[in-house]
C-alpha cells in the first residue's frame, strides 16, 4: 500500500487537498505542540535551562506522525542524538533525503511514468513536510535562547541557523552545560530528602531519578546500576 503524506502548507491556514489521495487534511500541525512557546532563557544558558528547553523541543516534536524510527514517536528522532533515540526505539531514525530530480528513462511507458512522478513528489513532499517542521522548531528555539548563544550555529553567508537541532543542544550542553561534582552532590542530597506523594504514579518518582543520571553524567561523576538501584529504594 502506497504511503500516504500531506504537504504542510504554512503560508495559509486553510485546509489543502492531498494529492494521493484527495482528502481534505489540516496543516497546522503546530496547533498540537504541547510547548507552542518554549520556557525562555534569561542570561547565559546552564545545564537546567537547556535541557528544560530540549525536552520541550522533544515533546513537540513527537506530538507530529512519521514512520520514521518505526513510526511510534513521531519526529523525535528529528531532535534527538542518535544514542538518545535508540533509548525509545530499537528502530534508528534516518532523515529523509531530497531525492533531485525527476529522471524518467527513455522509452518509458506512460503506466511507469506517472509512478516515477507519483513516487518523486511523494519523496519530496515527506522531505519537505520533515524540512518544514525542522524551521518551525528553531523558530521557537531563536525566540527562547537569547541571539548570542545561537550566533554560533548561523552560516555566514546566509545568517540563516542551518545546523540540525540535535547539534545545536549537543554543543550547547558542551559549551554551557557544565556541572561541578559539588552541583551534582548538592543535587543528589535534594532528591534523596525529597519526598514524593503516594498518590502520584510511579513513573513521577523514576523520571526523577533518570533525570539524576543524566545529571551526574554532566558532572562527569559515574552512578553505578546499584547507586541507582538503592536511590530507587530510598525514596520508595
Amino acid at each position: 500500500m502506497k504511503k500516504k503524506s500531506s504537504y504542510l502548507n504554512f503560508n495559509t491556514k486553510l485546509p489543502i487537498v492531498d494529492i494521493f489521495t484527495n482528502m481534505i487534511i489540516d496543516k497546522d500541525f503546530a496547533k498540537n505542540f504541547e510547548f507552542p512557546t518554549l520556557t525562555k532563557i534569561h542570561g547565559k544558558p546552564d545545564y537546567c535551562s537547556i535541557k528544560k528547553i530540549w525536552d520541550e523541543i522533544k515533546a513537540n516534536a513527537s506530538s507530529v506522525y512519521s514512520d520514521l524510527g518505526g513510526g511510534q514517536h513521531g519526529h523525535l528522532g528529528l531532535v534527538s542524538t542518535t544514542p538518545g533515540y535508540a533509548l525509545v526505539s530499537a528502530i534508528p531514525y534516518v532523515r529523509y533525503v531530497h531525492p533531485g530530480p525527476l529522471v524518467i528513462p527513455v522509452n518509458t511507458s506512460i503506466g511507469c511514468a506517472k509512478q516515477l512522478c507519483e513516487e518523486h513528489q511523494e519523496h519530496k513532499t515527506l522531505f519537505k513536510e520533515m524540512i518544514d517542521l525542522e524551521k518551525v522548531l528553531i523558530t521557537l528555539l531563536i525566540q527562547a535562547i537569547p541571539s548570542v548563544y545561537l550566533h554560533q550555529f548561523r552560516n555566514v553567508h546566509s545568517n540563516a541557523i542551518d545546523q540540525q537541532i540535535p547539534a545545536i543542544f549537543t554543543r550547547l550542553m558542551d559549551d554551557y552545560g557544565n556541572i561541578t561534582e559539588d552541583e551534582f552532590k548538592d543535587a543528589l542530597q535534594a532528591l534523596r530528602q525529597k519526598v514524593f506523594d503516594i498518590s502520584e504514579p510511579l513513573v513521577a518518582m523514576f523520571n526523577k531519578i533518570e533525570d539524576m543520571v543524566e545529571f551526574s553524567k554532566a558532572a562527569q561523576v559515574t552512578m553505578t546500576d546499584s547507586q541507582i538501584v538503592n536511590l530507587g529504594i530510598k525514596l520508595i
